[in-house]
């Protein structure tokens, strides 16, 4: 419930949130998903998500299909 009330009109979703798969949002994670944003990358040929930081466009995590 803190993800969604502090990080209202984001595009991440509350599974991107979660960084360490570990079916929680801690508070941490909600602050960086509040500043995150996502753009397309290829990878060895795969099509993936790539989750950056906005203030920094630093890398913070990526899923490929």
């Amino acid at each position: 419930m803190l993800f969604f009330a502090l990080c209202a009109g984001t595009p991440v979703e509350f599974y991107e949130a979660d960084l360490n798969h570990d079916d929680y949002v801690s508070v941490i994670e909600a602050g960086y998903a509040c500043n995150l944003d996502s753009r397309p990358v290829r990878r060895h040929g795969h099509t993936c998500t790539e989750f950056y930081n906005r203030v920094d466009w630093r890398p913070i995590k990526e899923v490929c299909e």
